[in-house]
């Protein structure tokens, strides 16, 4: 027996049936998937409102601890305290004169301001601020005489 030859022509037309039969397969595809959505109408999951929140991300506080009662070690202690409650403590150094009251100085009075004053037994009238534009707080905690008052050195002597 011999073999049949198929001519070219005959494989581009096949080729081309196929083609188009595949081509016609996705267009029918399509017209009933636009029909579907037409007769069963899917509801949204969430209703769109106007109302848009917008969350605020603060810098962490960065914290000066300044000693300025005159008694060494007493910044140092203090930043352990802050460090093991999760306060961020910058840095540690003295002041050359002598504060009769502990107070907190920063650039603006905000929540985690009074937070930190709550933690340390500092009152809220002792929050001084200064007229600074800028937009991260920059906190600094003066230790004066009567840190024996505040809330990490009350009962030490």
């Amino acid at each position: 027996m011999e073999k049949k030859k198929v001519k070219i022509r005959d494989k581009k037309a096949l080729a081309l049936n196929i083609f188009s039969g595949c081509f016609g397969f996705v267009i029918l595809l399509m017209i009933v998937s636009f029909i579907f959505r037409i007769v069963s109408p899917q509801k949204l999951q969430s209703e769109p409102t106007n109302k848009i929140d917008f969350i605020v991300v603060t810098p962490p506080l960065q914290i000066n601890i300044m000693n300025a009662c005159g008694t060494d070690g007493i910044a140092k202690k203090l930043k352990g305290f802050l460090n093991s409650n999760k306060y961020n403590v910058a840095g540690v150094g003295n002041l050359l004169s002598i504060a009769e009251k502990s107070y907190i100085k920063c650039n603006f009075i905000d929540s985690k301001t009074l937070d930190l004053a709550t933690e340390l037994g500092i009152n809220e009238s002792m929050i001084k601020t200064s007229q600074n534009n800028s937009v991260n707080q920059a906190v600094s905690v003066v230790i004066g005489s009567d840190y024996l008052m505040l809330k990490p050195f009350r009962g030490n002597k």
